[in-house]
């Protein structure tokens, strides 16, 4: 994957998205949500609880298009 990374389409970009979703997520842990929305499941950030805020909500679709890009880059080098 090193190799000849730029010339695949859509292995960068894809590969930006699915960093930018992880990153995202992280930071939610330690930010307050927003005073409108809240926690939308659970009451806080824990793994008991299960607080999820919209943030994280969001990431997840850019997450997976990420994927998406990354295998379809993947599967026409070979």
């Amino acid at each position: 994957m090193r190799a000849g990374g730029l010339k695949r389409p859509g292995l960068v970009a894809g590969v930006f998205g699915m960093g930018y979703a992880v990153a995202r997520i992280v930071c939610e842990f330690f930010r307050e949500p927003d005073p409108q929305l809240g926690f939308l499941f659970g009451t806080s950030v824990d793994a008991l609880s299960g607080g999820i805020t919209m943030g994280m909500l969001l990431s997840l679709p850019l997450f997976a298009a990420g994927l998406v890009l990354v295998l379809r880059a993947r599967r026409g080098a070979a």
